[in-house]
């Protein structure tokens, strides 16, 4: 059939319309309109976890070091030499029987039993000294306060800051602790002697003392020169109330030289705080010689029957320990008298005084329990 112009006209119509539609829709592959980006969804970034630290660590609470208590029924000696410490002699027969392990490199010149229960004080950084009950305690002549463990071997120096300060350089002549931990010392002071007194841990003296002043009663002679001292030990000897028994441990005991004879003087303390609370007039001194002891003393409350007792040495030297002599004292008696040696309220043998054998130099510190 032959197509009519009409047909024909409305097929090229037709086709220009779907080249045109194909065209708006991007067909056949060309190029269309810009696309519309569209943002991903965000993803959370896998959490880390911070390099654990670890917690400081915490010191665990320091063991005290420890002072052992001293032997028993034995005199405690202090040798002079270098590298040797301390040396014991039997109580009853004065035969040497050992030597202590310790070395202090401060050598006492005094020392003393502390009878009291165990105390705790720090002697560095972090570190803590426990003395134990009847532990041995001394001074040097420099002022320097020790615990001597006589077992392990360690001389344990503890500081004293601003007591030792208040000190004044003075040199140490005696010194004594009691069982409520005053402790006293006696200084050299040029003139007849000076008394001070503390506890550990205290910041300041609890008493200091020039002899022979106020406000205690002056001794029968105020040229006397002290030269030792110590509290009354009361170990062997039971008195009732206890009230009783802690007084007499508050009682200092101060020998000292004269021009002629040896004194006595009984300073009175305060066991709580360590401050002078009064004193006894010399009443007691010793007429059998001329100042023939020197060094420390030992003072020991015995049982009643056998009266206190004030131990002296003499005859000590760099070749010879000395002799032990036994001095009877009451405040009522006008001389404190040489008897037959006793210890432990025991008279040992007849003789007046007890040999400390062999040929050892020693210092003047003396100890006994």
């Amino acid at each position: 059939m032959k197509p009519t112009p009409r047909f024909t006209t409305t097929l090229i119509r037709l086709a220009l319309l779907g080249t045109l539609g194909l065209a708006a829709c991007g067909g056949g592959g060309g190029g269309g309109g810009d696309e519309i980006p569209v943002d991903p969804t965000p993803v959370d970034p896998t959490p880390v976890d911070p390099t654990p630290v670890d917690p400081p660590p915490v010191d665990p609470t320091p063991t005290p070091i420890e002072a052992g208590p001293a032997p028993a029924k034995v005199w405690i000696g202090y040798s002079a030499e270098p590298g040797q410490g301390t040396q014991m002699y039997d109580a009853a027969t004065g035969l040497w029987t050992a030597a202590g392990n310790d070395n202090c490199a401060d050598k006492p010149v005094a020392m003393d039993i502390y009878a009291g229960g165990d105390v705790e004080t720090p002697i560095g950084d972090g570190v803590t000294l426990k003395i134990k009950q009847n532990a041995l305690m001394g001074m040097s002549a420099g002022r320097k306060l020790m615990a001597i463990d006589t077992v392990t071997g360690t001389c344990h120096q503890i500081p004293l800051g601003a007591l030792e300060t208040a000190m004044n350089n003075q040199a140490v002549k005696g010194f004594a602790v009691n069982a409520t931990g005053v402790h006293a010392v006696l200084l050299d002071d040029g003139a007849m002697g000076r008394v001070v007194t503390f506890k550990l841990g205290d910041a300041a003296l609890a008493s200091d003392t020039t002899l022979w002043t106020t406000p205690y009663a002056a001794p029968l002679d105020t040229t006397a020169t002290a030269y030792a001292i110590d509290f009354k030990m009361m170990d062997y000897s039971t008195m009732t109330p206890p009230e009783a028994e802690a007084a007499e441990r508050n009682k200092l005991i101060v020998v000292a030289h004269t021009a002629s004879v040896e004194m006595s003087h009984i300073l009175t303390y305060d066991g709580t705080t360590g401050a002078l609370t009064g004193g006894t007039a010399g009443a007691m001194q010793n007429g059998t010689a001329t100042n023939v002891h020197q060094g420390d003393i030992v003072v020991n409350g015995l049982p009643a029957a056998a009266g206190d007792r004030i131990y002296a040495r003499t005859g000590w030297g760099p070749v010879t320990p000395g002799s032990i002599e036994a001095f009877n004292y009451v405040s009522s008696m006008p001389n404190f008298l040489l008897e037959p040696y006793r210890f432990n309220g025991v008279t040992t043998s007849g003789a007046k005084q007890l040999v400390l054998n062999g040929d050892l130099n020693l210092t003047g510190a003396l100890a006994a329990r």
